[in-house]
């Protein structure tokens, strides 16, 4: 998002932070969450770390389920099929009974699929590389009183797919195994002039890389590995939306942050057998507790000001603050001009702090952010054209350095980050067309402190290309059938891989391409839908990652069903 890597996009579910502390990052993994389980997904571009803490630096991406029907029992279904013998289902039941409400989801799906890794001969002598998911989600709500509501959900998903060794190097028998279990509970209770909230969530995730000996890529360091990961993530807040007057509202809150993890590897090569120094949760965990604020007034002359502020406190380097300082002027109900200020944070992860490599005396990565805009609006909401620069200055960035003995490296923050560029989109619809369209500007640069004093500075945006467009025009060709088409445009990009015949990290540039879509819906009636949705119509062959495949022209069609 904007330049930055995926550990410095927050992820919400249903507006509550998940994390896989397991993982170098600490990021989360999107393969987890089905979009059929999704009613949308909402984007907030910048840093909104005041309001959302660590790791929104470059901005949120909020996943909210689908609502709960008023009805007494919902029925909702997809059956699908298509390229690369991929079957994909899904069997939903909701309702309200009462004071109480209900659901239950259930997705499944399944692939033969392609070789991840790129065969150059283009021999099809790779193995296809697979995949199976199955994802549970259960939620029940129940008014307790006028004013209050309670809310349970817990969350299940079982992700299992097969891997290859790196860019043009297969692997027969590498496979990944990914579970996350979730719960979380939460009561809603409405104020006079607003609402109060409490929340708690728990995640627990499981990962295993297996990789057996049955077949070794050529040029491979071992020929056996077993890595486990596991890791347990708390989150807890209580907040308060106030409606203090019709001109002045006002968010304030407190939330916890914990997390620890459990991590063992083991591999067999020709030196013998080898085990990594394992990571206990006993050792490896922290914890943050942080208070927020955030105030937004509305003036009658056209201006506004939106002020906030957090305060951190974390259990390993201690305490830091970020704020938020964003004014704005209403042009009537036509145009809207605004202007942002705000710092951002990432805190450590566990594995920078406590593995072989870690550094408990890490700083949080920290980021100042600037955006200038300005949005003209329709006569109708779905009309609307935005233009927004943005600036976005990174400090203290982790940075693996490389050291003569052993554990021959640690992670220390070196490192500035400065991201820049310019987003413009919109969208438009007249009669029965609807068109919206997006297009970026991006440029970025490093600059990393040497051991000899001196400062080197390069361009470093990995595989983001300077120049993006994307566009989806929208056609009702009649009451019950829509078609759309959509093309995706990127330009030259910049990506290095480890290259096995000479030992060495290489840069090589991604050639620019462009991709069309198309999809098709029939409405047979008020309950059953049909759909197609074609991808890569023209078959071309691209490189989002450096010598990993990408799908060719393939497509999907089922059946939707409402009941």
């Amino acid at each position: 998002l904007r330049g930055a890597g995926t550990g410095y996009t927050l992820i919400l579910l249903d507006g509550v932070p998940v994390y896989d502390p397991s993982g170098i990052e600490g990021a989360f993994d999107l393969n987890f969450i089905p979009l059929d389980q999704l009613a949308r997904v909402e984007i907030l571009k910048g840093g909104q770390s005041t309001l959302y803490g660590s790791d929104a630096v470059a901005g949120v991406i909020n996943l909210i389920s689908k609502p709960v029907s008023e009805k007494k029992a919902a029925l909702s279904g997809l059956l699908s099929g298509g390229s690369y013998g991929t079957f994909r289902g899904n069997a939903g039941l909701n309702g309200s009974l009462g004071k109480t409400s209900y659901q239950v989801q259930y997705s499944g799906s399944r692939s033969r699929g392609f070789s991840a890794a790129y065969d150059p001969t283009e021999r099809k002598k790779f193995d296809a590389d697979g995949f199976r998911q199955a994802v549970l989600r259960l939620g029940l709500s129940r008014s307790l009183g006028e004013n209050l509501t309670l809310r349970l959900s817990g969350f299940y998903s079982d992700y299992r797919t097969k891997l290859d060794a790196g860019a043009f190097r297969e692997d027969g028998d590498f496979t990944a195994t990914n579970a996350t279990r979730q719960l979380a509970a939460g009561l809603e209770y409405a104020l006079k002039r607003g609402k109060l909230f409490v929340n708690y969530h728990v995640n627990d995730n499981q990962r295993r890389y297996l990789n057996d000996s049955t077949s070794v890529p050529v040029g491979a360091f071992s020929n056996f590995s077993d890595a486990h990961y596991a890791a347990l993530s708390h989150f807890a807040e209580t907040y308060a939306n106030l409606n203090l007057t019709e001109t002045f509202s006002l968010v304030i809150g407190l939330d916890f942050r914990a997390q620890n993890t459990d991590q063992t590897y083991r591999s067999v090569s020709g030196f013998g057998v080898y085990e990594a120094p394992p990571l206990s949760r006993d050792f490896a965990n922290m914890r943050i507790v942080s208070a927020f604020a955030s105030a937004v007034w509305k003036g009658e002359t056209g201006w506004g000001l939106e002020v906030g502020g957090r305060l951190n406190r974390h259990s390993v380097y201690g305490t830091n603050a970020t704020y938020t300082l964003n004014p704005f002027y209403r042009f009537g109900t036509r145009a809207k001009a605004f202007g942002t200020v705000s710092s951002s944070f990432k805190a450590p992860s566990l594995y920078y702090l406590y593995s072989p490599y870690g550094n408990l005396g890490l700083r949080p990565e920290t980021a100042t952010n600037y955006e200038a805009g300005v949005q003209l609006f329709g006569k109708i909401p779905k009309q609307y054209v935005r233009a927004v620069y943005f600036n976005r200055r990174l400090r203290d960035v982790v940075f693996f350095q490389n050291l003569p003995v052993e554990p021959f490296g640690k992670y220390v923050n070196l490192s500035r980050q400065q991201d820049q560029g310019l987003e413009l989109d919109g969208a438009f619809s007249a009669g029965r067309w609807q068109v919206s369209a997006n297009y970026t500007l991006l440029t970025g640069k490093t600059t990393t402190q040497q051991t000899n004093g001196r400062d080197t500075t390069f361009q470093n945006l990995l595989r983001r290309p300077r120049h993006a467009v994307n566009a989806t025009v929208s056609f009702a060709a009649s009451r019950k059938l829509t078609l759309s088409a959509s093309v995706r445009s990127v330009s030259s990009r910049p990506d290095a891989f480890f290259n096995d015949e000479t030992f060495k990290t290489e840069q090589v540039t991604l050639a620019p391409f462009t991709t069309l879509d198309v999809y098709a819906e029939y409405r047979l009636n008020q309950r059953l839908r049909l759909f197609a949705d074609l991808r890569n119509l023209t078959n071309l062959r691209y490189f989002d990652v450096y010598g990993f495949s990408n799908r060719r022209f393939n497509g999907m069609g089922g059946v939707l069903l409402s009941w």
